[in-house]
């Protein structure tokens, strides 16, 4: 992946499908990657993002719970288990 500088992104067409926009506001850059790679990193975008979300709803009926998990690195799909009642921790 090659990165560019503001001054060139704000010339660059960014729906071209070899380009990709990480980051937001000014911590914004255009990245050349290929399809996989820009795959990859919408995967990881939205798996960080249903992190975030599940993390806000325990984080509302459990607190330190939340903290806690946030901490240790859960998974997305640990913390709906912990959210539903069927995995358990201590």
């Amino acid at each position: 992946m090659k990165k560019t500088s503001k001054a060139k992104a704000s010339k660059i067409k960014v729906n071209a499908s070899n380009r990709y926009v990480v980051g937001k506001g000014k911590h914004a850059k255009i990245v050349e990657c290929s399809k996989e790679e820009k795959k990859e990193i919408l995967e990881k975008r939205a798996y960080l993002q249903a992190k975030r979300d599940l993390l806000k709803k325990l984080k509302a009926k459990h607190p330190v719970k939340a903290k806690r998990l946030k901490a240790e690195g859960f998974t997305p799909y640990q913390i709906l288990g912990i959210l539903s009642g069927s995995h358990k921790i201590d």
